[in-house]
């Protein structure tokens, strides 16, 4: 019988490739290349925060997305940009409020 004490317990973590894609700024603004080298063989599909979407990384997958314009579909897209513009003299601020250039950020 083996003991508890023998089990060696193997941290496992998730990747998380989103908070590191930093397309605007150096060393991936230089090289990004690299960068999704490295994306394509841990984490091929990730969401960036920055860009408030996914990232697909391997050509394969990018032409099934493009292949299947039904289930991969931005339409809806500016449905929550449509909703602000109901609301008459300060559609202005909000508009503002969501479209912040990345400097002020």
């Amino acid at each position: 019988m083996i003991g508890q004490d023998s089990i060696q317990t193997e941290k496992k973590t998730c990747p998380h490739l989103g908070q590191e894609f930093q397309p605007f700024v150096q060393p991936q603004l230089d090289d990004p290349y690299s960068f999704f080298q490295r994306a394509r063989e841990e984490e091929p599909i990730f969401h960036s925060p920055i860009l408030n979407g996914y990232v697909l990384t391997r050509y394969e997958d990018i032409l099934n997305v493009l292949k299947d314009p039904t289930k991969f579909s931005s339409a809806d897209n500016l449905k929550p940009i449509a909703l602000l513009m109901q609301f008459g003299e300060h559609k202005q601020s909000f508009m503002l409020v969501g479209f912040l250039p990345l400097s002020r950020l």
